[in-house]
């Protein structure tokens, strides 16, 4: 999964061309308006899996499986 965001002060559809050369490639591909989003995400799962990778031991991909037991 490939994502992109604009910065608010960048707002000028500049993403389209990116986001369609990646969808060329076959890349499952999501636009955001505004990148924030993305920040706080990255953050919040960042957070979450390093912290439990700190106390497990597991991998992302191992907590993950764990998790959808």
């Amino acid at each position: 999964m490939v994502r992109l965001g604009e910065l608010w002060f960048t707002k000028k559809n500049g993403l389209k061309h990116i986001e369609l050369a990646w969808k060329s490639g076959k890349f499952c591909t999501e636009c955001f308006n505004d990148i924030d989003r993305l920040f706080w995400e990255k953050l919040i799962f960042n957070a979450y899996f390093s912290a439990t990778h700190a106390l497990t031991g597991f991998a992302i991909r191992g907590l993950i499986k764990v998790e959808n037991s």
